[in-house]
């Protein structure tokens, strides 16, 4: 009997263990997939998209610096130096943005997202993110699915997200969003049309 407790006990801890993120260093670690999507979606409440980059996968960082980097480096071989400054701030020089790392560029471009919404009077609220389920593709792939109900410049807004999530390290990492891979994308057509 009493081990039988102690087992059911011991269940019951790590199963509770399981369902919070830890810390390590000065980094969280997410145990599990809705965990990183929830603190996302509260990041994005409170701060929009200035702190993504602490939640995305070093795979989607790296990608974010190899789709503009080139674009940037051929704008500035033709004298237009201010996409780089729009980006990266206006002391910003294409061989200072050549030395930051993926993290530094990824985060630089999301401030930039972010500060260029805000300079073109774009402002979202949030008034309820409930998250509807997850599924696991594989062992290190998942994908949570997310209501989330918005007002945009007082416009109501209503989608379904998915955001998928993929393991890394000791935890799991936010892969880029279609929409937002998406501007990556617009961004690098249009700078390499001009």
């Amino acid at each position: 009997m009493n081990n039988v407790k102690t087992k059911v006990i011991f269940a019951f801890i790590l199963s509770v263990y399981w369902q919070f993120a830890i810390a390590e260093g000065d980094e969280k670690v997410y145990l599990n997939p809705e965990l990183i999507v929830d603190d996302y979606y509260s990041s994005l409440m409170d701060s929009g998209y200035t702190k993504l980059n602490e939640y995305l996968h070093p795979k989607e960082k790296m990608k974010i610096r190899n789709l503009l980097l080139p674009v940037l480096e051929e704008a500035s071989k033709k004298g237009k130096k201010g996409y780089v400054q729009a980006i990266f701030g206006s002391n910003a020089t294409i061989d200072s943005v050549r030395s930051l790392n993926d993290d530094e560029f990824a985060k630089a471009y999301f401030q930039s997202i972010q500060q260029t919404m805000l300079a073109k009077g774009v402002r979202f609220q949030f008034s309820k993110v409930k998250k509807i389920g997850s599924l696991n593709e594989g062992e290190d792939l998942a994908h949570v699915l997310v209501r989330v109900n918005m007002n945009v410049n007082s416009v109501a807004v209503d989608s379904l997200d998915v955001i998928s999530v993929k393991k890394f390290d000791n935890g799991w990492k936010l892969l880029l969003k279609a929409d937002l891979e998406d501007m990556v994308y617009k961004i690098r057509q249009r700078l390499s049309t001009q």
